[in-house]
C-alpha cells in the first residue's frame, strides 16, 4: 500500500481496503464484494483478482481510485 491512508498500490491491498470499508458499512460478505468490485473496474474475474492479489500485482491508481469511489456507493 502507498501509505496508510493513501490510495492502494497493489490489488491486495485495494482488496482489504474495500473488504473492511464494507463490512464496516454492514454488507454480508464483504471480501467477495470487494473482489467483485475490483474485478468490474480492472475487467478480470473473480479468480483473476484472487490471483493478482495473492501476486501482489499493481494496480494504477486511477483504477484503485474507482474501485474506492464504488465502494463508497454500496
Amino acid at each position: 500500500m502507498a501509505d496508510g491512508e493513501g490510495v492502494p498500490d497493489t490489488v491486495d491491498a485495494l482488496r482489504m481496503r474495500v473488504g473492511q470499508a464494507l463490512a464496516g458499512a454492514g454488507i454480508e460478505d464483504p471480501a467477495v464484494d470487494a473482489e467483485l468490485l475490483i474485478g468490474h473496474v480492472l475487467g478480470l474475474s473473480r479468480g483473476q483478482v484472487q490471483s493478482r492479489a495473492i501476486t501482489r500485482a499493481a494496480v494504477a491508481a486511477a483504477y484503485a481510485e474507482r474501485v474506492l469511489a464504488l465502494a463508497a456507493r454500496r
